[in-house]
């Protein structure tokens, strides 16, 4: 591939979001938390902020489902750290024990 088709290449490339969560949070407050609830509680940072929140909880979502399917076919040294799709690139890496750090680039 020439300097100049990786450089095109690259100049399409663009960061979609940033996030953190923990898959194992679960909502407190009184009475049945709500489905937004239990993925609200999951999130503690989004990037960018602006992001309509049902787009956050979706993507907080497809997240949490790409690490939890793919744990029982991942060695415990190397877990699932990337997923491509024809739309996007879901890049995912445990940080601490429960704390996954995402960046989908579109």
């Amino acid at each position: 591939m020439s300097s100049a088709q990786q450089v095109e290449m690259l100049s399409k490339i663009q960061l979609g979001s940033v996030f953190i969560i923990d898959p194992t949070l679960l909502p407190k407050g009184p009475g049945k938390p709500t489905e937004e609830e239990f993925t609200d509680c999951k999130i503690h940072f989004f990037y960018p902020s602006s992001m309509d929140i049902h787009e956050q909880r979706k993507q907080a979502g497809i997240s949490e489902g790409i690490v939890s399917f793919f744990k029982p076919f991942s060695e415990v040294e190397a877990p699932i750290e990337c997923i491509a799709t024809s739309t996007h690139t879901h890049v995912v890496s445990q940080v601490e024990q429960n704390i996954w750090l995402n960046i989908v680039i579109q």
